[in-house]
């Protein structure tokens, strides 16, 4: 019987792993002094499709994905929705909010309120 654990596989150098290691879909929050950041890895999807806002202390993040498709006569339709929500502090609004895309991946800036 093998043995589930062979030392020959541990590596005898250090691996290094990515800060920001993107997944589809799933928010990864970064901090500095000034800001926080919320980046989320969403390929192939346009600017238009995404929305931001703001309800309730929480910023909800929306994609709609529509895609028609037209095989051999017929007229296939795909609709899928998207949603994430981050808790926010007292005091965010969506001026304190910059949206920008870099490579497949949507970075919203949320400026802290003075204080934190």
């Amino acid at each position: 019987m093998l043995a589930p654990f062979r030392p020959s596989t541990i590596p005898d150098y250090p691996v290094t792993y990515p800060r920001f290691n993107p997944r589809e879909g799933m928010p990864f929050i970064e901090k500095d002094n000034t800001h926080w950041y919320v980046k989320i890895y969403l390929p192939d999807v346009s600017k238009n499709n995404v929305s931001a806002e703001i309800i309730d202390k929480k910023l909800l993040i929306t994609r709609k994905n529509e895609i028609q498709i037209n095989h051999d006569g017929r007229i296939f339709a795909s609709k899928e929705l998207f949603e994430r929500t981050i808790e926010l502090v007292d005091g965010i609004t969506m001026n304190d909010i910059g949206i920008h895309w870099s490579d497949n991946i949507i970075v919203f800036s949320i400026l802290k309120p003075v204080g934190l």
